[in-house]
């Protein structure tokens, strides 16, 4: 993957719509679905739209407190995967598909510039505990962009239900161009996520 393509899509992260230029950055990674949901943003209906198991927790307040906007960028499954290794991948023995038949996408703009990577893995949590699928989540927190995914596995007391585990994060991508391109470490990641 060419990162002076990534990097362009960066550079129109901070001002555009949060929503569109996440599904164009995507699309230069190479994640492409027509699977969407239409929602406004408003970080009241996503909570309406996806309540949560356990609902009013304090981390729950918190991201409610501390997000703009959310959205659903899309869903995708094996119908997206058009790469032969990748459909190797999911026809392997070895391969466990069970649980993870598909995975989300998500948007969220953030009230602050800055945060912790603890408070990134809490919202990354909270998000992912309202979905059945495993959900990355892009956060936008003024000029910076972070990445962020929570390890699933099945429970062992209750198979309808996912236990979450670590985060991980790839924290404060710098999306400004005027002032300093993006980490070198950060565009190699994102280009081996293509």
């Amino acid at each position: 993957m060419n990162q002076n393509h990534i990097k362009s899509a960066l550079a129109e992260m901070p001002t555009g719509d949060l929503l569109e230029e996440t599904i164009n950055f995507l699309s230069i990674l190479g994640y492409r679905s027509e699977k969407r949901l239409k929602l406004s943003g408003d970080i009241d209906e996503f909570f309406e739209q996806f309540p949560a198991p356990n609902p009013n927790t304090k981390t729950e307040q918190d991201f409610h407190q501390n997000a703009k906007s959310a959205h659903i960028i899309f869903q995708f499954t094996e119908d997206e995967i058009v790469d032969d290794q990748q459909l190797q991948l999911l026809e392997s023995p070895s391969f466990d598909d069970s649980n993870n038949l598909c995975f989300l996408f998500c948007a969220v703009e953030l009230k602050d510039e800055d945060y912790s990577r603890t408070k990134y893995s809490e919202f990354t949590r909270e998000i992912n505990k309202r979905f059945f699928a495993p959900t990355v989540v892009f956060f936008r927190a003024g000029e910076h962009l972070t990445i962020a995914f929570a390890d699933r596995r099945p429970s062992i007391t209750d198979a309808d239900r996912d236990v979450l585990g670590q985060v991980t994060l790839i924290k404060d991508i710098r999306l400004n161009h005027t002032e300093q391109d993006p980490h070198r470490a950060h565009l190699e990641i994102l280009s081996e996520l293509s």
